[in-house]
């Protein structure tokens, strides 16, 4: 036979615990209250996670939680993993450095991102982490390919709104094929 269970005593009342379940824009948190709330109405420690749709050993954490700190310690002080914001390795100082040298083309690529911490900032990033330093700066993965240094701009807005232009001095006539008659 198991030990027998212990009452859990949760300070708020069922009303409070469902209105403050019902406000709540966090999904694990709104969750935990939904919990709180069901155990508070005397539903069993099983029900209650079938309800919230956690599992059994989810379950027992959170009681134990709530047994330690009350509802404070199973709302606000464990979040089970999740993403949490590490500030960067880089300083903005060195941020900025990244940002300039990208717009002038020293950094072309994540790669390049990649080599450029290490190189000069003596920080090591992977792949994803420079993209997350990218993303957050705004840089673009890659640059676009070099353009034609010979190009000429004029002659090129002529020809899209459809010009008919002249053969460009220095070049070769269209050269005839084998086929045709001299």
């Amino acid at each position: 036979m198991g030990r027998p269970r212990q009452a859990i005593q949760i300070a708020e009342s069922a009303d409070d615990l469902y209105e403050l379940y019902r406000k709540a824009k966090d999904g694990m948190k709104r969750r935990r209250y939904q919990f709180a709330y069901e155990l508070k109405r005397g539903t069993s420690t099983e029900a209650a996670a079938k309800v919230c749709g956690i599992g059994g050993t989810a379950a027992d954490t959170w009681v134990r939680w709530l047994r330690q700190g009350g509802l404070v310690e199973l709302i606000e002080g464990h979040s089970w993993g999740g993403q949490r914001r590490v500030g960067g390795q880089l300083s903005e100082e060195q941020e900025g450095t990244l940002v300039q040298e990208a717009a002038v083309g020293k950094i072309r690529s994540i790669y390049d991102g990649v080599a450029w911490a290490k190189r000069r900032c003596k920080v090591t990033y992977t792949y994803w982490g420079m993209r997350g330093v990218f993303a957050r700066l705004g840089l673009s993965k890659k640059v676009p390919r070099p353009v034609n240094i010979k190009r000429n701009e004029a002659r090129q807005t002529a020809w899209r709104e459809g010009a008919v232009l002249p053969a460009q001095a220095g070049r070769h006539p269209a050269r005839r094929g084998h086929h045709d008659e001299r």
